[in-house]
This record gives C-alpha cells, structure tokens and sequence, in this order.
C-alpha cells in the first residue's frame, strides 16, 4: 500500500515547510514505513510513503502502456497535469548532444588516457584505429 499527503497554498511560499510536510507524511507511516519521498515547490508540497517502489514493481508491459516511457503515469495523471508537461519526452541531463558538452567529455578523456597512471589505461585498447 502507498499513501500520499499534500497541500497547496497559492498566499505563501511552501519551499521551506519540509518539517510540516515530513510531519503530514509521517502520519502514513502505516501505509508503507520503508520509502519516503517529498516534493517542494513555491505553492505545492507533496510527500509520499512507497510511492516509489510500488511504481518500480509495476510489470514492464504496464509500465509502457500506450507504448510510451512511463505510460501507465501518463495515463494515470491525465486530466491532472497540463497536456505539454504529461506528453513531453524524456531528457536527458547534461544534454549530451550539446557538441560543447561532447568535445569537454572527449578533452577529459583523452587527457586521462594522456596520464600512463590514470586506471583507464588499462582498460582501453588505445592502439586500435
């Protein structure tokens, strides 16, 4: 089982009630005592009890319903959460195909394999074309 607690207040700022909104999920302990999880913003808090680990257990052909990442959360929050933040795709961090991002991971790599101490030596074939 999971439970869930919350408020939205849109007169104060909620980012510092941490306090109050581990004391609101502490009161679902019952409910799955092993897994906590909490959420901040300006005029939302959200905290959890084994949300995520019900979610992880979920059997992968759920998971992808409407064959989609994370399709049964899609569905799940429809009419919820604004159509552009519940339809937008996966991104990655760092933006891996920032070419700036690229040539600073290749300069760090080819500086440790410039280093005859560095560990990578050894696992990188440095002689193959």
């Amino acid at each position: 089982m999971c439970g869930i607690a919350g408020w939205i207040d849109w007169e104060r700022d909620l980012t510092g009630e941490r306090s109050v909104l581990e004391a609101m999920t502490g009161t679902l302990t019952s409910r799955g005592p092993d897994a906590a999880g909490f959420w901040l913003s300006p005029h939302a808090a959200v905290g959890h009890r084994r949300l995520v680990e019900y979610a992880w257990n979920i059997p992968w052909w759920m998971k992808k319903y409407g064959l989609r990442e994370k399709g049964i959360l899609r569905r799940a929050m429809e009419g919820t959460i604004i159509q552009g933040v519940l339809e937008r795709r996966k991104n990655p961090y760092p933006k891996t195909h920032d070419p700036l991002y690229l040539a600073a991971v290749r300069d760090i790599i080819m500086e440790m394999l410039d280093d005859h101490t560095s560990p990578l030596v050894h696992l990188i074939d440095t002689k193959t074309e």
